[in-house]
């Protein structure tokens, strides 16, 4: 059995860790592909939950009871490191093979003009 984070991270398409701050309510989403990195700790940071979208909605899950304006600054932070994450799978589809050219329209243009034999 998942823990409520596990659950978030393994259901969502796209997650991140959420750490921060607290008492200055400095948040930053960590990419959950590696560990967290340790500097964010060095900060002062502490885990503060995860976030993650599961068919397109969104979910939390957060490990301490968050004032307002944490959660505005957390939906802030998710605001932008999806953007982020589509600006790169944007920029990804752009580098994909693109379909070579080939004479199926002029086929079609062909078959088009044929005599309907199914009248006669």
């Amino acid at each position: 059995m998942y823990d409520r984070f596990e659950q978030i991270i393994f259901d969502a398409q796209v997650s991140a860790a959420i750490v921060g701050d607290l008492a200055t309510h400095e948040f930053m989403l960590a990419d959950l592909v590696g560990p967290i990195p340790q500097v964010l700790f060095g900060r002062g940071f502490v885990f503060v939950g995860v976030v993650g979208a599961v068919d397109g909605v969104l979910r939390v899950a957060f490990a301490t009871e968050l004032d307002s304006a944490s959660i505005d600054a957390i939906a802030h932070g998710w605001a932008e490191y999806h953007a982020v994450i589509l600006a790169k799978s944007s920029a990804d589809s752009q580098n994909l093979v693109q379909p070579t050219k080939d004479d199926s329209v002029a086929w079609c243009e062909r078959l088009y003009w044929l005599p309907d034999t199914r009248d006669a």
